[in-house]
């Protein structure tokens, strides 16, 4: 983006405002949150998941380092957690998501 960094609004408004076959998402992850250009602001899993796009046989792809980690929910460590993960959101919108699940 001309001008200085994308802000998660900016990310928000690009990702759920409109359908796109092919996705790609370069960001700081957790298995929760993605971590905007600004380096500020995030995008959490949970948003895709309740957004009304649909989101059937997208490819969303990233090199993110963890953006395919899929958290066991029972057997998560005890810190706060934020369901679903970005694996678990994908998966029930019914998109694609390769993604790493450690560092890239």
């Amino acid at each position: 983006m001309a001008g200085g960094a994308w802000t998660a609004d900016q990310l928000r408004s690009k990702l759920l405002g409109a359908r796109h076959d092919v996705v790609f998402l370069g960001a700081h992850f957790s298995a929760f949150s993605a971590e905007a250009a600004d380096f500020s602001t995030h995008l959490l899993a949970n948003e895709v998941a309740s957004s009304t796009l649909d989101w059937s046989n997208v490819i969303v792809f990233s090199e993110g380092c963890h953006s395919g980690y899929n958290t066991v929910d029972h057997d998560a460590p005890p810190i706060p957690m934020i369901e679903p993960d970005f694996p678990q959101a994908f998966a029930q919108k019914h998109a694609t998501l390769i993604a790493g699940s450690g560092y890239q």
